[in-house]
């Protein structure tokens, strides 16, 4: 198959999430024998993407994570005579950012058909994340809601950022701006073959905005899925270790809590990656051992000295690739019961509680406070890996085929 990936925004090379998963899938399907595209963001310098063809895009008009909507940007006349062009047997959208409305809105025009990868909430959220204005979680699209978040002064770019940095919230004066990018977006993920979730409560999330949608909840391959596992060195304290980055709604204030309730001496918390909000400061106070920023080479050498893995956010984390990595290297993991995070953990790899219930994390910490490092040890060595980016890929080859068969989600599809 001839396939074109849609990741704009940042340059393929860029270390993000999505950018990774897509250089990872799009090499997996030229191994399959596809001839394979991708449209990014422009480099800043040559780097070889050896075997897949590479389209650089920037928009003129739209800013990525930019609030107020653009209607016609006369950049995305490129794309169309690319897909044109190429003719592509279908089009996988994962990161779609610096387009404007109307590429969405007509996009069904070109007659090709067309995959969309749910890695995040951009579809149905501004903000991307489900987390409003005051850094507040969102559990459900409310357009209201939405309307309000999304202000008439949020969209105004010099206003929105000297507030921020003045500590200043902006004034509410709602705008019907979300509520219309929503519809758009509802119309061109409903035309689409098949919408591919990566975790079962990101299908929920978007179930609810897009009922007609045709949904496979699909879990990503991660890399870490053929790690050689080292043994552990050797300590005679249990090390819970935490990954990535540490703010509020990734977790930082159930950690706080956690170290509170938590009465061991010979358990350590570590942290490697970068902190926000000042919570550095409070964490080091309260005996976390920070180790700063990491490369994910350091990865064999960090689970080596990981007893317990900690994945605590308290947003719609939709497929958390640090419990995946934990995983796979074989550290028990605590999770909470957000987004994508209980598709992967389960009795036999770790435990799951309900970051806003006091009852529950006090059952995390009574498991913390009596759990030895060789009943840690067995829960390891029974630990089954995840699934590998090669399996990934054929499975999504197999989507793609199953969903192009279908002549009734077909002729859905560019039905107008």
């Amino acid at each position: 198959m001839k396939i074109l990936h849609i990741s704009t925004g940042f340059p393929l090379s860029f270390p993000g999430g999505i950018t990774n998963y897509v250089r990872t899938l799009a090499r997996s399907q030229v191994a399959l024998g596809n001839e394979v595209h991708i449209l990014a963001g422009p480099e800043q310098s040559n780097v070889d993407f050896s075997g897949l063809r590479v389209h650089p895009y920037t928009g003129s008009t739209v800013k990525s994570f930019q609030l107020k909507n653009v209607e016609v940007d006369s950049s995305t006349n490129q794309i169309g005579e690319l897909i044109t062009r190429e003719s592509f047997d279908l089009v996988h959208f994962h990161m779609s950012l610096n387009l404007p409305l109307s590429f969405y809105r007509d996009f069904s025009t070109l007659r090709v058909p067309y995959f969309v990868s749910l890695h995040d909430y951009y579809y149905v959220c501004p903000r991307v994340l489900m987390v409003d204005y005051e850094g507040e979680v969102c559990r459900t699209v409310d357009v209201a809601r939405c309307c309000n978040c999304v202000g008439v002064l949020d969209q105004i770019d010099f206003l929105s950022r000297g507030f921020k940095k003045l500590g200043v919230p902006l004034p509410r004066i709602p705008s019907p701006t979300a509520e219309r990018r929503l519809s758009v977006m509802r119309d061109f993920l409903e035309k689409a073959n098949l919408l591919l979730p990566v975790s079962e409560r990101t299908a929920e999330i978007y179930r609810e905005v897009v009922p007609k949608g045709h949904f496979e909840v699909e879990h990503i391959g991660n890399s870490s899925a053929l790690c050689t596992r080292l043994e552990k060195t050797p300590s005679d304290r249990i090390r819970a270790v935490f990954l990535g980055t540490l703010n509020r709604h990734k977790g930082a204030e159930v950690l706080e809590r956690l170290l509170r309730a938590v009465n061991r001496s010979d358990l350590e918390f570590h942290f490697y990656g970068r902190a926000f909000e000042g919570f550095e400061r409070k964490l080091r106070s309260s005996g976390v051992i920070f180790h700063g920023e990491y490369h994910p080479d350091d990865l064999p050498s960090i689970m080596s000295q990981a007893d317990v893995g900690l994945v605590l956010s308290i947003w719609e984390d939709n497929g958390p690739q640090v419990a995946m990595e934990f995983i796979n290297y074989g550290v028990p993991v605590i999770g909470t019961r957000r987004g994508g995070i209980p598709d992967f953990i389960s009795a036999e790899n770790g435990l799951l509680f309900d970051p806003d219930s006091p009852e529950e994390l006090l059952a995390i910490a009574h498991w913390l406070n009596r759990i030895s490092l060789t009943e840690l040890n067995v829960m390891s060595a029974g630990m089954k890996r995840l699934k590998t980016p090669d399996e990934h890929s054929r499975r999504i080859q197999e989507l793609y085929l199953k969903a192009l068969a279908s002549p009734s989600e077909q002729c859905a599809t560019y039905e107008t």
